[in-house]
C-alpha cells in the first residue's frame, strides 16, 4: 500500500491521506519514506527519545511521519508528493 505526503502540520511533520483507522488488525506494520523505515506505530511522541522517527496517529486520526521535538520533514528532506510505503508483514 503507498499514500502520498500530502503536506505538513503545524510542526512540519509529514502527513499522509491514511487513516489509522486502516491499520487496525495489523500485527506488524513497515513505513517507509525516502528510504528511512519506520516500524509500528507510536501511541505518542513521548514514547521515543528526542530526535526518533517514529510514525503515529495524528490529532485528525491520519497516520503521520513524525521527529520526536523536531521536523521529521525537515530531517528526511521530505516533500509534497513523496510516497509513504505501508508495508504489512508476518
Amino acid at each position: 500500500m503507498a499514500c502520498p505526503y500530502h503536506g505538513s502540520g503545524y510542526f512540519w511533520q509529514p502527513d499522509t491521506d491514511l487513516p489509522a483507522s486502516e491499520l487496525e488488525g495489523q500485527e506488524s506494520v513497515l513505513f517507509r519514506l525516502l528510504g528511512q523505515e519506520l516500524r509500528g506505530l507510536v501511541d505518542s511522541y513521548g514514547h521515543e527519545q528526542p530526535g526518533s522517527l517514529v510514525a503515529l496517529a495524528d490529532s485528525q486520526g491520519y497516520i503521520e511521519i513524525a521527529a520526536v521535538n523536531g521536523s521529521a520533514a525537515k530531517v528526511l528532506g521530505a516533500q509534497i508528493g513523496d510516497i509513504v510505503e505501508v508495508i504489512f508483514q508476518s
